[in-house]
Formats: structure tokens, C-alpha cells, sequence
């Protein structure tokens, strides 16, 4: 029997006494990120774009204006923000995923919305999913690369995220 298997077994049969947390998300503590643990990420977190506009240089958007383009852009309003446990603390700090890219969070973030700069990405249409963490064409953004953006822990970035968002269950292929 695998060591995998033995700690699962001891799970089940102790489940009134053992607390999984993380690895149900498929994650683990940050003392023990340096052990495979064999674990497969369950938790991301997608939104598609609310609006889509272009940005010449100079203009600044978002509250404050806090992001003041230096040069011709394009950006997408996605439709999270620190109403959903998607906090402050990213204002231009982070970075989503769209067409299997990184693209930066820019400006402030809003109670219900955040805006991500699209320069070098051609092509993105309503239609596009937006990762702000998970796995898209090949590319990955963890809870705990946003976890270090927020200088915290894994566990607070998935216990931030709220009610308000849509809860999508997948079984197990």
C-alpha cells in the first residue's frame, strides 16, 4: 500500500478527526510546499469580459487613476472585484490569463469590477474567458503566485473569495 493510499484510508476512517482544508482544493501549506504530495489543483476562478475599450496614451482609468497608459492599449473590464474577495491590494499588482497569456491588472480595483491591460494580445473578443487563477493553454496561475502578490498565505486567497460568486461543481473524470 502506497503511502497516498494509507493517508486516505486513515482520512476515512478518522474523518470526525481530520481536517483536510487545502488538499481539498488540491493545494497544501506553504511549510510543506516542498514535498509532492501528488495533489491536483480543483479550485479556478474564470470571468469573461464585461467591457472592451481602447486607451490612448496619456488617458488614465479607474478610481484615482491610478493607471495612466504610455502608450496606445487596449483593456477589459472583468466583472470581480473586492465585493467578491478579489482585494485592493491588486491594484496594478497581478496578472490574469486570457488566449493562454499574462496580462496585468492595471488600475484600481472597484468593488465589483477590475481592468487588465490587453497590450500584445490580439483578438480578444467578449467571448473570451479570463483565468485569474487556474489553468488555460498551457499557462497556470496558483493560489500561491496570488497569494505572494498579496503577501499572504494560499489559505486567505481561497477563503477570501465570496458568496456572490458563481459556484460551478465539475465531478471527477
Amino acid at each position: 500500500m502506497t503511502l497516498r493510499i494509507a493517508v486516505l484510508a486513515g482520512a476515512l476512517a478518522f474523518a470526525d478527526a481530520v481536517r483536510p482544508g487545502l488538499a481539498l482544493y488540491g493545494m497544501q501549506p506553504a511549510w510543506a510546499a516542498d514535498r509532492d504530495a501528488g495533489l491536483v489543483p480543483a479550485l479556478s476562478l474564470r470571468a469573461r469580459p464585461l467591457r472592451l475599450f481602447g486607451l490612448a496614451a496619456g488617458e488614465a482609468i479607474g478610481y484615482g487613476l491610478r493607471f495612466r497608459a504610455t502608450r496606445d492599449t487596449r483593456i477589459a473590464t472583468l466583472g470581480i472585484g473586492y465585493g467578491d474577495g478579489w482585494p485592493r491590494v491588486h491594484a496594478n499588482n497581478g496578472w490574469v490569463l486570457v488566449h493562454g497569456r499574462r496580462a496585468p491588472v492595471v488600475g484600481a480595483i472597484s468593488m465589483d469590477g477590475l481592468t487588465v491591460d490587453l497590450a500584445g494580445i490580439d483578438g480578444v473578443t467578449y467571448g473570451d474567458e479570463f483565468v485569474l487563477i487556474g489553468e488555460q493553454d498551457g499557462a497556470r496561475i496558483t493560489a500561491d503566485q496570488v497569494a505572494a502578490e498579496r503577501r499572504t498565505i494560499n489559505y486567505e486567497v481561497t477563503t477570501a473569495l465570496r458568496e456572490r460568486l458563481p459556484r460551478l461543481h465539475r465531478g471527477v473524470d
